[in-house]
């Protein structure tokens, strides 16, 4: 009973003079080192009724309130607007920092980078991708099966602040989650269409002092 569509668009903002994905002021970007995307897969459960769901995964430091704002209003723009909304447009970032930021209509959130400001034709060009990448999704659509499967995922991942977390009155318990959950979507012939998990980890593998644009873990 269901209809899934995937796609993935190249949301890779400038790269050059652009702000860190760090709070380290005065840093900027200065390179390119692997291409950042949004990830997006467009399911239906009841076609009839019109009940179907966008979940985008974009490698970008945070998914700001703008950026979805600017998403729902690309749609309506290109004709998607009776398809979707704020309610069923789900968004989110993978957390690397190695992508530049200044894209929020919040000045607290730009204000701690190398490059101060609103960015706006960085804006542009995330909201711009990843409302294609929705589109593209939905009109991509086919029958297709959704399977869900967790499990653990040993040694992959460390506590940020194990100082912090022996304080909890709760400590004994594991200081890390290392559950994985995966939703895999297959058309109906066996076509693998694609795979969205979720674990917890940092997207900090490559540190501070790096000045190209990256995925990081989660992309790699």
């Amino acid at each position: 009973g269901y209809r899934v569509g995937a796609a993935k668009v190249d949301i890779t903002g400038p790269f050059v003079g652009a702000s860190t994905g760090y709070s380290s002021p005065g840093d900027q970007m200065a390179g390119l080192a692997m291409r950042l995307f949004a990830r997006t897969f467009v399911i239906e459960e009841d076609v009839a009724q019109g009940r179907r769901v966008a979940i985008v995964t974009a490698d970008m430091l945070h998914l700001d309130q703008s950026v979805k704002m600017g998403v729902v209003k690309a749609l309506a723009e290109d004709g998607y607007g009776a398809l979707f909304d704020t309610n069923n447009v789900l968004m989110a970032a993978t957390h690397t920092h190695a992508a530049p930021s200044n894209i929020s209509w919040y000045t607290l959130f730009n204000l701690f980078n190398g490059v101060t400001g609103f960015d706006a034709l960085h804006y542009r060009l995330v909201v711009r991708g990843i409302a294609r990448s929705i589109e593209q999704a939905h009109d991509a659509r086919r029958p297709a099966v959704v399977k869900l499967a967790s499990g653990a995922l040993e040694g992959a991942t460390a506590n940020r602040s194990r100082a912090a977390f022996d304080l909890n009155v709760d400590a004994t318990v594991a200081d890390v989650d290392t559950t994985m959950t995966v939703l895999r979507f297959d058309a109906d012939d066996g076509t693998p269409l694609g795979m969205l998990s979720w674990f917890g980890v940092h997207g900090t593998s490559l540190g501070i002092d790096n000045r190209c644009i990256h995925g990081d873990n989660k992309d790699y």
